[in-house]
């Protein structure tokens, strides 16, 4: 059996050595570094396995072999920490008939049942419901995002010219894709608010920056950099249309604060002692796999609240989805220095956060263990061509 292995790395890293030196114990691995290495050894290749941040692998498969999808197998293991489903180009796969019995997935408890009938999705997909009812969905933890930092400490701290003696605390925006919509409840109220309030942005840094190394992390964007500025194609195609904070109100930000480049986004969260949101983002559920506490800032009406309730429909559970501490954006305005020095004393010796291992939404993920994915593609492997 000869398995082609390519996990594409967007924003995570993937540390995959582990997984591909117990699989080649008892089988032929073919490891790719790009779709197109994988795609040029496809006629060598049984199983093809994969990660969901290439979503559209079995089109590309499809195109370069229209045969292989009906004699061999696809498996999309997933590492996706957000509410997001793959976003597979289901018209091609309509149009082309492309068949989809042969390919796998695994999804975690975030949109998968505990009794593996129903999908809780964000979005529906047509194409998940069909691998469904095949029986080829497997509810499982993702696949952890690495540990393994690519820069070291000092070389990272050098890059952006941090104090070594101090810890990192990360201010984590929602910004560039801080997107408006009329009459949505999902819009970032809070954020805007800070953003468009530079007194209180300067008075969180200053305070934080006596024990902190204070930076700022934007929410990543294809081909945007921040120093020199570098605003990207996504942000003149798309977001500049819909995001509710001008460019030129960050600008200020970007020349009289610190902002991580989407290139170190991964080496950030490995570095981050604690860290501030004011969004609904994904992040807010997703930081104990990188042991950040959070202060969530939400409103006097818990809007940050109703809007995670509503993104994560029957498995919202404060206590359980969230490690940190709950304030509002009145008090944070009203009583800066209290409400984050208070957080700061609560979590600075790493308050344990009891859900590591039992999470409602990622399972056991927290632990690693490349066993469980080794064992996972041995029982695809051995099932049946459909």
């Amino acid at each position: 059996m000869i398995i082609g292995i390519f996990f594409k790395s967007t924003f995570w890293q993937y540390d995959i050595k582990e997984f591909v030196e117990k699989l080649k114990k008892n089988h032929s691995v073919i490891e790719s570094k790009n779709i197109d290495h994988l795609l040029s050894n496809l006629k060598k290749i049984d199983i093809v396995v994969t990660n969901s941040e290439n979503p559209n692998i079995i089109i590309n498969i499809h195109e370069k072999d229209p045969n292989f999808l009906k004699y061999k197998k696809v498996v999309y293991i997933r590492t996706n920490t957000t509410t997001d489903i793959l976003h597979i180009d289901e018209k091609k796969i309509n149009s082309e008939n492309i068949n989809l019995a042969n390919v796998y997935m695994t999804l975690n408890s975030l949109n998968y049942n505990l009794d593996k009938t129903n999908l809780e999705l964000w979005k529906f997909r047509n194409y998940l419901n069909t691998l469904n009812l095949l029986g080829n969905v497997e509810l499982m933890p993702i696949y952890r995002p690495s540990t393994k930092p690519s820069l070291s400490k000092k070389e990272f701290y050098k890059f952006y010219n941090l104090d070594l003696k101090k810890d990192i605390f990360t201010l984590f925006l929602t910004f560039p894709k801080n997107y408006y919509f009329e009459n949505n409840s999902l819009n970032h109220e809070v954020e805007t608010y800070l953003c468009k309030n530079p007194k209180l942005i300067k008075n969180i840094v200053s305070i934080l920056s006596k024990k902190f190394n204070v930076v700022f992390k934007a929410h990543p964007l294809y081909r945007m950099q921040f120093k020199p500025l570098v605003l990207g194609d996504y942000w003149e195609k798309i977001a500049k249309k819909r995001t509710i904070i001008k460019m030129n109100d960050m600008k200020t930000y970007f020349k009289k604060y610190t902002f991580i480049e989407m290139k170190h986004g991964h080496d950030l969260n490995i570095f981050t002692k604690q860290g501030l949101l004011f969004s609904r983002s994904a992040f807010g559920y997703t930081n104990y796999l990188f042991d950040i506490p959070l202060l969530y800032i939400t409103n006097n009406n818990r809007l940050l609240q109703n809007q995670f309730k509503t993104i994560l429909k029957s498995k919202f559970n404060l206590k359980n989805n969230f490690y940190g501490s709950w304030d509002t954006i009145e008090r944070l305005e009203k009583k800066t220095e209290f409400v984050l020095n208070r957080f700061i004393e609560r979590f600075k010796l790493n308050e344990p956060y009891p859900y590591k291992n039992n999470n409602l939404l990622f399972g056991n993920s927290y632990n690693f263990n490349s066993d469980i994915w080794v064992d996972y593609i041995n029982k695809i492997i051995e099932k049946e061509i459909k």
